[in-house]
């Protein structure tokens, strides 16, 4: 990742959130990710203040009382994953808190509708985002590509990224990068279309699986999930099966114990019955330290 893929992508931002260049930033990502990483940088550009949170170098767990501790003096905007998020929603006053904030940005992993709509409800300035290390971070906000960023659909439906934001590749070779400068190109894993003039990602290249010889897309399952009235998360996975090719499991988090029967049935009705999940009710999704959902562990525990 270039000097000149972070000014890119910072100055892009700025380009697209009025009044974002003035902001103090607060760091609450793990630097060894690109969000929290670029957190420092969108600071450093811009010569603002940055506040960093105890959890940011994984010593202690992000606590959204940490966050409404904090003593800002000027605009700022904070980075967030969607259970930070979700966390900080939680708090009436970690709430009011976020509804100050410039604009508050959430990413590493999709942001479940029920979820945006609920910040935004509650007066947060959310701003959902796409993207990845190969870009330099975000390069698509509300669906829609940042000043200077092209996102094409290949014919097999996987998304393209072309601009400065790309970076100069893997230090182990290239073969997912093309061009130079405003045409580099990435070619990501990730499956998407254009829906009313917006990109909405459908899944991955590698989250399809058979189920008795055919074929299931996990993402869209998840999508149904979490779309239904009363699932608060969700992850899917696959585990090999020696009878059925593979066993999906379902790991819901729901407030209403009711939701669960509900969901397989739900599933079968929108995909057909080869994508029926197993479901798990569970407290909490285990996340790597980039926010991500530690989908390993998922695995590990189904089998």
């Amino acid at each position: 990742v270039t000097r000149d893929n972070l000014r890119a992508a910072v100055e892009a931002s700025w380009e697209r959130i009025p009044g974002l260049r003035d902001c103090a930033w607060v760091l609450a990502l793990p630097v060894t990710s690109i969000g929290g990483f670029g957190a420092i940088v969108r600071a450093h550009l811009a010569g603002t203040p940055l506040h960093a949170l105890p959890s940011v170098g994984g010593a202690a767990p992000f606590d959204a009382r940490d966050v409404i501790a904090l003593d800002i003096a000027q605009p700022f905007a904070i980075s967030l994953v969607p259970q930070q998020l979700v966390d900080m929603l939680e708090s009436a006053e970690a709430t009011a808190w976020l509804s100050q904030a410039t604009a508050v940005l959430v990413g590493a992993a999709a942001t479940p509708e029920p979820l945006a709509m609920r910040a935004r409800d509650a007066g947060v300035s959310l701003v959902t985002t796409y993207g990845m290390t190969e870009t330099a971070g975000g390069c698509v906000y509300d669906g829609l590509p940042l000043p200077g960023v092209r996102v094409e659909i290949s014919d097999d439906g996987r998304i393209e990224v072309i601009g400065r934001q790309v970076t100069a590749g893997y230090r182990d070779g290239d073969e997912h990068f093309s061009g130079h400068g405003v045409d580099r190109r990435f070619s990501t894993s990730d499956h998407g279309v254009w829906e009313a003039g917006l990109l909405r990602i459908t899944g991955r290249t590698d989250d399809v699986v058979t189920v008795h010889g055919v074929n299931v897309a996990l993402g869209a399952i998840e999508s149904i999930i979490r779309s239904m009235v009363g699932v608060r998360d969700c992850a899917v996975v696959a585990i090999p099966d020696d009878r059925q090719d593979h066993r999906i499991i379902s790991y819901v988090v729901s407030e209403d114990p009711g939701v669960i029967a509900m969901i397989s049935p739900g599933v079968v009705e929108q995909l057909g019955g080869a994508a029926r999940p197993d479901v798990v009710a569970v407290d909490a999704l285990p996340l790597l330290p980039n926010g991500k959902i530690d989908r390993l562990a998922l695995r590990t525990a189904g089998e």
